[in-house]
Order: C-alpha cells, then structure tokens, then sequence
C-alpha cells in the first residue's frame, strides 16, 4: 500500500461560470521515514502504513499527471554515504509504487536525491529557542564544506547531540506527490479589479466589495482549492507589469489566507499583460479594424504588438483603447477546482 495526495474538487465561489481550464491541483507533502541508516520501506515505521494506503488511493485516480519522489537523508555518517542511502530510498519507494501498480509509467516518475537535507535541518534550528540557534544556523547555512564538523565542536557538542535528538529522525525521508489535472472555472465577468500600477487589492474599488466578500464565504466553506491568475493591462514595461501581476495575485491571496483559507490550498499565477482579454474586447467592440489585425496578428511578439498599435495614428489608437479597455484587464480572476 502507498500515499496519495489529493486533487483539488470543489464546487463554490460565487456561482462560477463558463469558461473551463485544465490546471494541476496542488498537493500536500507526505512522506516515508526511514531508520538511521536504513533505506528498506518499513510500514510498522512511524506513521508509514498510512502513507501507503494513501499512496494506494491516489494511484487509482484519473488524470495523474507526475509522481515527485524527493530523498534526503540526515548528517549522520558521511556525505557520500548519506547521498548513497537518499538514492537507494528513492528506489525503495519508487518499488513500494510499483508493487501497489504494476503498470505504473517511469515517465511519470520524477526523483530528486537531496542527499543530507541542510534546508530543513535549517528550517527546524530557526524554530528552536537554543542558546546555540543563532551560531549553529550560520553554519548550516554557509555551505562549508567543514559545517559537519563545526557543528559536531559547538557547545562542546551539546549543540549537534540536542539536533541529532530532536531533529535527525525528520530528516531520513522521501517525500511524494501526486500531481493531477483538474478542471478549474472561472468567471471571466467577476474579476477583482485595479487601478492602474496598483498590487494590492482594495474593496473600495469598482465591484470589489461584493466580489471579496463571495471569497470571504469561500474561506468559511471547507472549500478544497482555489486557483489565482493575476493579469495587468499593457501600458508600461512587460517586466513591470509581471511584477504587478505577481502582486496583485498575492494580495488576493493574502485576503484568503487571512479569512482563514489554508495556504498550500490557494495556486497562484502571473500571467502579465493581458493581450488575449485586449484582443476579445477590440474584436467585440466593432471598432479599430487596424488594431485588431496587429492584435490577431500571432507572428508578432506582444513588444511588436505595442510598438506598432502605439504608432498608429499618432498613438490615438492607443490611448483609445487602454482607456475603454484597459480598466477590465488590471484585474485578478479566481477560480474554484472541479
């Protein structure tokens, strides 16, 4: 029996319609442990046996897209042997797979040997309240190729004792997840919107109050994953509008995470400008048979396209354009998992 993660499925946010994207879902982390110096698959292990059944479930579904098989191991031992068993525990699983579904793919399977995990040693020192955190983080984060040793003399070895007690053990893992498509709606009418050159969300702002508010009772509703895609209309550099996508899909975010929404259930996009919501809006307008041509013209990079619609006319097309439509493109879609 093996692990599983799940897909996102939900059906929610304020009555979602029409327009259907395939998207991977996001997954949580779960994991095999392993014994010191171990790299045999042990289901009486930790909480092992509930990952394979888990695991189990998941080969089962539709639509599995990859297998991310990730191994570390801890500093105990040397560096090479350490890299030696993440590799051998990384087989071990990918046979724990294999043995649950015969048929499974290699072109499914993606393996990542981590070797001996310093990040999350890293991540567990920080969290620490040890005299020694700040001094044995500096070494864990340098990279040196002596930090073992370093670490083994700090304190007089109170430091690495206490880590190898309380968190080695976390580190003898693979990690694996299941990644799926899933069908994600979205409404191409309900969009948060922003003013131009604005990353943060305002509930002032055009519609956005009775918009965020739908989210606000998404977060309250147990819903399993939601979908953000930032956009930004073309005025200004590319690069800075796909910062201020990135923005403006994080602030989004930030409100459902604030509302309660669990973090690793909210997948985040930045999309840019938004020359296929420019181009539909031109088309249905009617008007400017000269920008539309340059806007369908796909030969044209997005750069030409700006450059070449901004030259018409003395850049009245333009102006013309940004002004009637740019509005509805600084904006922020999101949508609900099916």
């Amino acid at each position: 029996m093996f692990w599983k993660a799940f897909i996102a499925a939900c059906g929610f946010l304020f009555a979602l319609s029409g327009i259907q994207e395939t998207a991977a879902a996001p997954l949580p982390r779960q994991e095999i442990r392993f014994r010191i110096g171990k790299s045999a698959v042990d289901s009486s292990y930790k909480k092992n046996a509930a990952t394979l059944e888990w695991a189990q479930s998941q080969l089962s579904r539709e639509g599995l897209r990859s297998i991310t098989i990730r191994a570390a191991a801890s500093p105990d031992g040397s560096t090479a042997l350490n890299r030696r068993l993440a590799r051998e525990r990384a087989e071990a699983v990918v046979a724990a797979l294999k043995e649950i579904e015969p048929s499974l793919s290699d072109s499914l399977l993606r393996i990542e040997v981590t070797g001996e995990d310093w990040n999350a040693l890293s991540r567990l020192v920080s969290r620490s309240q040890e005299p020694w955190r700040d001094q044995a983080l500096e070494l864990i984060q340098s990279g040196g190729a002596n930090r073992k040793q370093l670490l083994q003399e700090l304190y007089v070895g109170e430091a690495w004792d206490a880590m190898r007690r309380q968190y080695f053990a976390a580190l003898r893992n693979v990690e694996i997840c299941f990644n799926f498509e899933t069908e994600v709606s979205y409404s191409k009418e309900d969009k948060i919107l922003f003013p131009a050159g604005i990353g943060w969300v305002s509930k002032t702002y055009a519609n956005n109050k009775a918009l965020l508010e739908g989210l606000q009772t998404t977060a309250r509703s147990g819903a399993d994953t939601l979908y953000i895609k930032g956009y930004a209309s073309p005025e200004g550099s590319c690069a800075a509008n796909l910062a201020l996508t990135q923005k403006r899909a994080a602030s989004v975010r930030k409100f459902l995470i604030a509302e309660g929404f669990p973090a690793e259930r909210i997948v985040i996009e930045s999309k840019g400008e938004d020359w296929a919501g420019l181009t539909a809006a031109v088309r249905e307008s009617g008007a400017y048979p000269e920008v539309l041509s340059l806007l369908e013209n796909d030969a044209l990079s997005s750069a030409q396209k700006k450059a070449k619609i901004r030259s018409l006319d003395g850049g009245a097309s333009w102006k013309e354009i940004i002004g009637q439509f740019g509005r509805q493109l600084r904006a922020v879609e999101v949508g609900s998992g099916k």
